[in-house]
């Protein structure tokens, strides 16, 4: 939209046990934050759409395979009381991402998407 500005985090913290320094969003893009007449507030991100910052030297590309995974699991932790972000959408891109599923050096082409999901904060 006119006068928008997308961003994504930078953050530092754990991953996989070991302290690892500067992480940030890989492949989110926050948008922008939405105000509902209820007075409720909004962020709404995207995740797949494309490199950003903090890609390190990955495509920042999303697969239909994990995309679908976390919008099904989204809901699921949703209707069982858990907080959790919301997938308010999930498109197929059309294109190819590479990836190698089983880390063996046998890369293929996979369903690219994109998630958008909802929270009142991604912080």
């Amino acid at each position: 939209l006119p006068g928008m500005e997308a961003v994504s985090a930078c953050y530092g913290g754990h991953q996989f046990g070991n302290w690892a320094g500067q992480l940030g969003d890989g492949r989110a893009i926050t948008l922008g934050e939405l105000a509902t007449s209820r007075g409720e507030h909004w962020e709404l991100q995207l995740k797949g759409a494309g490199p950003t910052p903090y890609s390190r030297r990955a495509d920042g590309r999303a697969v239909m395979r994990s995309s679908v995974r976390e919008f099904l699991c989204s809901e699921a932790m949703h209707h069982l009381g858990i907080p959790t972000t919301r997938a308010l959408s999930l498109v197929g891109t059309g294109e190819g991402v590479l990836r190698d599923i089983l880390y063996d050096g046998h890369p293929r082409e996979e369903p690219g998407a994109v998630v958008c999901r909802v929270a009142p904060s991604f912080l």
